[in-house]
């Protein structure tokens, strides 16, 4: 009997539940249409979720952002103007969003 319910119980203390959940507020649906409809993107050609690198996380435009997750949606794709850009979009937090050109 006690085989059986140390496993059990480790099991159930494992189990998160949905509050502690972490990771990513913004979907990838959410990133694509910010670059599309904020930045004006016309082509996307690719979309990762990483975290950003030094140097990119020094560019960001918002000193409140460098606070917040380095982790971002990073979209390269073509503008209506057809140049080559790169959009970053925050992943928890939409309002954080800035271009690349």
């Amino acid at each position: 009997m006690f085989i059986t319910i140390v496993p059990i119980l480790i099991l159930i203390s494992c189990k998160e539940k949905d509050d502690d959940l972490v990771g990513a507020s913004v979907t990838s649906d959410d990133a694509k249409a910010i670059a599309t409809n904020n930045f004006n993107l016309s082509t996307i050609n690719n979309v990762e979720l990483r975290h950003l690198s030094d140097k990119e996380f020094d560019n960001i435009p918002f000193e409140e952002a460098k606070e917040k997750t380095p982790v971002y949606f990073v979209i390269k794709g073509i503008d209506k103007n057809k140049k080559e850009v790169i959009v970053f979009v925050n992943s928890n937090e939409k309002r954080f969003n800035y271009i690349k050109y």
